[in-house]
């Protein structure tokens, strides 16, 4: 099942917007084995109580989670392919995933961004966090009622559901019965992790296991990120836990809150309230909410002199950069409105 609709061009500062509608893949249901999230039911609270800034209320729970990806490498470099030989064949491709299921993609390093996606069904459809690795960018959704499914993609542009979700009730359980915080690649193993604690682990990206949880109560995970050779996801009690495989973790350190990102050198949070994706020698992030909603970038390594170059129609939580077959970017492979939004 996959899905395209809305196609929106965007350079420095928007200049048009392309529409194709499309059907997408939908809906997961199911009881959560323990004791089951309830955000949807208070995602309106939750939304109201949001500022222009994308920034939650003190006293909202947040529920917007963040993506990782392995950011930079020796050199300023990307360290997001993971492995990955990008070769001639391949093109680089940067993907920003978010609220409201809205997807986009850059194959310029995040000059030019083109919409490929954009459900709404209001708060079920949320991308919380998203990677790429070994030639698949992996999307962590929240799904029907909150229990979860991954979404995937080999050209950051068309999109497969692998459980259940609102469009599509065809599809088999997301195995954690739970939506996911994040997910991460490393040590030849995707991790993915969210509400309640529940984990689970692939390796492929595709065909995902539960996890026994290291936490006793239904304590939320709003964040993985991998890098030095292990595993971090940030809670709800603003602990982060490590672990090198995805099953067996460690408490890492208390106080650092729940969003944790790898930028290349560190485990870090938020800085200056921003979630930071590093690669390729470029710093991008997301800010503000709704039709208020921008992507900045800069080649700083610092983040710092980040100019915009994107408006969004929805608020972004990951960045992800990866890359892609060459010919799915030629213009008879795209659609026409997503070629002439990338100028191909």
């Amino acid at each position: 099942s996959l899905e395209l609709s809305h196609f929106s061009a965007f350079t420095h500062l928007p200049t048009m917007r392309l529409f194709l509608s499309l059907a997408f893949v939908g809906g997961i249901s199911g009881a959560c084995g323990d004791s089951a999230s309830t955000e949807a039911d208070a995602a309106t609270e939750r939304d109201a109580a949001r500022t222009d800034s994308g920034a939650p209320d003190a006293s909202a729970e947040t529920d917007a989670g963040t993506g990782d990806d392995t950011g930079f490498d020796t050199g300023f470099d990307t360290g997001s392919d993971a492995g990955f030989d990008a070769g001639e064949d391949r093109i680089p491709v940067v993907v920003a995933y978010g609220w409201q299921g809205v997807r986009m993609v850059s194959i310029d390093e995040g000059q030019t961004w083109c919409e490929t996606g954009l459900m709404v069904d209001d708060h079920d459809d949320l991308f919380r966090g998203g990677t790429f690795a070994n030639g698949l960018f992996v999307g962590a959704h929240a799904g029907q009622n909150n229990r979860g499914a991954i979404i995937v993609s080999a050209d950051g542009y068309t999109w497969e559901a692998l459980h259940r979700t609102n469009f599509e009730g065809e599809l088999p359980e997301n195995p954690t019965r739970q939506w996911y915080g994040g997910v991460a690649f490393g040590n030849d193993t995707w991790v993915a992790a969210g509400g309640c604690g529940q984990i689970a682990t692939s390796p492929d990206g595709r065909s995902w296991t539960q996890q026994e949880r290291f936490v006793d109560s239904c304590l939320h995970i709003r964040s993985v990120a991998f890098g030095d050779g292990r595993f971090v996801v940030g809670l709800d009690d603003d602990t982060w836990w490590t672990s090198t495989d995805g099953i067996a973790w460690t408490l890492d350190r208390e106080g650092a809150g729940s969003t944790v990102i790898w930028n290349g050198s560190d485990f870090v949070g938020e800085v200056d309230g921003q979630r930071q994706w590093r690669g390729r020698g470029l710093c991008m992030y997301g800010q503000g909410w709704n039709d208020n909603a921008r992507i900045f970038r800069t080649e700083s390594a610092d983040c710092s002199g980040a100019v915009e170059v994107a408006r969004p129609a929805h608020s972004v939580t990951t960045i992800a950069y990866g890359n892609a077959l060459a010919s799915d970017y030629e213009r008879g492979a795209l659609p026409d409105e997503l070629a002439d939004c990338l100028g191909r």
